[in-house]
């Protein structure tokens, strides 16, 4: 006769197993190895950042695709420019905001590049400006969008009162400006103008008036911008250690600037 039922024997993990299974076990259930929800804030900056973009932009597909390599999701808040980091300072849901550039602050902390961005001007094609440094634009009015980082150089010398300059609330207003003259100049990624130009109906309607300047300001690297806090460089380390494993094509290039 066989045993009963209840007193079956149960088959058994070897050593090795056990101590793996146990392993596993350990990892999942640590701070460390729990999936958490990152949540960050950004912009509409196509093609680089969002909502209604294919992977909500490609800035933001490297930024998911690093925390999901961590085994943690990624959601992102959208928001117009200035309300992007303000919600970073004061919501305690948000720890950062992507894509920025890099720049010299205490209160966030930069993550290892995960994109490139070119600065230049745009301008319209019967205006074209003629510069060879920033100096030569003490003339012109130039449009920048409002509380953009520009590069170092142009923002200190319209800091300075050295340069003109008229605020807008968007790139696409911006361009609106320069196609009506009231400005000279635009600062814009020419990634962003092609974008627009293409997928905005009254970019697109003005958009044969316009032409990016053939010389550039500079080539910057775009990264996510982690509150300067506990929980901030926390996160910080976690992303540039999973970010070191997915290429991104060009993100370790930077010009100077002119």
């Amino acid at each position: 006769m066989g045993l009963a039922p209840f007193l079956r024997p149960v088959p058994t993990l070897n050593m090795r197993k056990l101590l793996q299974l146990i392993l596993a076990l350990t990892i999942v259930s640590s701070p460390q190895g729990r999936a958490e929800t990152v949540m960050l804030t950004s912009l509409e900056w196509p093609p680089y950042s969002g909502e209604e973009l294919p992977n909500q932009g490609t800035a933001i597909e490297v930024a998911r695709a690093a925390f999901q390599a961590a085994g943690h999701t990624l959601l992102v808040d959208f928001f117009p420019w200035s309300r992007t980091i303000a919600t970073v300072q004061t919501s305690e849901n948000h720890i950062g905001y992507l894509p920025e550039y890099k720049f010299d602050t205490d209160v966030f902390v930069m993550s290892a590049p995960i994109g490139i961005s070119t600065v230049g001007f745009a301008e319209r094609r019967s205006a074209p400006v003629h510069w060879d440094n920033l100096d030569d634009l003490s003339m012109v009015t130039v449009g920048v969008v409002q509380d953009y980082a520009n590069t170092p150089d142009l923002d200190a010398r319209i800091a300075a009162g050295s340069i003109q300059v008229s605020e807008a609330i968007t790139d696409s207003q911006n361009l609106l400006k320069l196609a009506a003259g009231r400005v000279d100049l635009v600062v814009i990624d020419p990634e962003v103008l092609a974008y627009l130009c293409d997928h905005n109906p009254r970019v697109r309607a003005i958009s044969d008036q316009l032409q990016m300047n053939p010389k550039t300001l500079a080539t910057q690297t775009l990264h996510v911008a982690f509150e300067n806090t506990e929980a901030g460089r926390r996160w910080l380390a976690i992303f540039n250690e999973a970010l070191a494993g997915i290429e991104i094509p060009g993100a370790r290039e930077a010009s100077p600037q002119q």
